[in-house]
C-alpha cells in the first residue's frame, strides 16, 4: 500500500529522477570511483525498493545494506534480490556500523526524523563506516522553500519539524566531511483526489495524530480544496523541491 501513493510509486518519472540525482551525487572526480565492486548502505531504506533499483542501475556485484527501524518494511526488502537488511534506527546504526566498510552511504528522506542533537554523532558514525574517498548523500526537503498544497496549519507543522539544510551541513562538516549542497525541483501534476488521500492517510509524519486530530485533519482537507482547486482534468500542479547534501570523506 505504501507504494500506491504518488511519492512512492513504482517505475515513475519521479522515481527515475531521484535515481539519476543520487547516482550523480555518488559520482565525481573528487571521490573514490563508483565501480561495480562498491558497497552501499541505504540508511532508512524502508522497503528496500530504492536500494534494489540503485544496485541494478549501478551494476553492483555486492548486495546493498538496507537499514531501517521498521521490521515490517524490511520484511518486504528481504524478498528483493541483492538487498541485505538490518533493523535499526539511523543513530543506533551509526553507533555500531563497522569501520571503513562502505564506499557510499545514502540517507533518503529520513534526517528530519533524527533529533538535531544526535545529528553530529550520527554523521560521525557514518563517516567512520566509509572508506577513504567515500560519499555520504543526504536527500531531504527544505524547511521553508516548499511548494506543497498545504493548509496553513500543515505548513506551520512542517516548518516546526523540518531540519534546515544549513544545520545538516554544519553537522556533516563537524563530523569530518567536506560537503556541498544543491537544490533540485521536479514538476508535479497529480489528481487533487490523490493528494487529498495522501494527506488523509497521514503518510507523512506532518499529518500524524500528534499534529492533527481527526477534526483538524478534516479542516485541513477542506482548506486544501478551497486554496488549491483542481483544473478541468481534476489535477493540481506544484514543485517537488529536494535538497541533496553530498559529503565526501577525504
Amino acid at each position: 500500500e505504501y507504494h500506491k501513493f504518488w511519492f512512492y510509486g513504482k517505475d515513475t518519472p519521479y522515481e527515475k529522477w531521484q535515481l539519476e540525482h543520487v547516482q550523480a551525487a555518488f559520482s565525481g572526480p573528487d571521490c573514490s570511483p563508483l565501480s561495480k565492486a562498491c558497497r552501499i548502505a541505504d540508511v532508512g531504506g524502508g522497503t528496500g525498493r530504492f536500494a534494489s533499483l540503485l544496485r541494478s542501475r549501478l551494476g553492483l556485484e555486492q548486495p546493498v545494506m538496507c537499514v531501517d527501524l521498521s521490521q515490517s518494511m524490511l520484511d518486504e526488502a528481504q524478498a528483493l534480490e541483492g538487498v541485505n537488511t538490518l533493523c535499526l534506527g539511523a543513530v543506533e546504526y551509526a553507533r555500531v556500523a563497522p569501520r571503513e566498510e562502505f564506499d557510499r552511504v545514502l540517507l533518503k528522506e529520513i534526517v528530519h526524523l533524527v533529533p538535531v542533537p544526535d545529528l553530529t554523532e550520527m554523521y560521525k558514525g557514518l563517516f567512520d563506516t566509509l572508506k577513504a574517498g567515500g560519499v555520504c548523500v543526504t536527500v531531504t526537503r527544505p524547511k521553508r522553500e516548499i511548494q506543497y498544497p498545504f493548509s496553513q496549519q500543515a505548513r506551520a507543522v512542517w516548518e516546526a519539524n523540518q531540519v534546515d539544510a544549513a544545520i545538516l551541513s554544519d553537522a556533516i562538516k563537524t563530523a569530518g566531511f567536506q560537503v556541498e549542497t544543491r537544490t533540485e525541483t521536479f514538476p508535479v501534476t497529480m489528481k487533487q483526489a490523490d493528494w487529498l488521500s495522501f494527506v488523509e492517510n497521514r503518510i507523512w509524519s506532518t499529518f500524524a495524530e500528534t499534529n492533527f486530530s481527526n477534526a483538524q485533519l478534516q479542516d485541513t482537507l477542506t482548506e486544501i480544496k478551497q486554496r488549491f482547486p483542481a483544473d478541468a482534468g481534476g489535477n493540481i500542479t506544484f514543485g517537488e523541491v529536494m535538497v541533496f547534501l553530498r559529503a565526501i570523506k577525504r
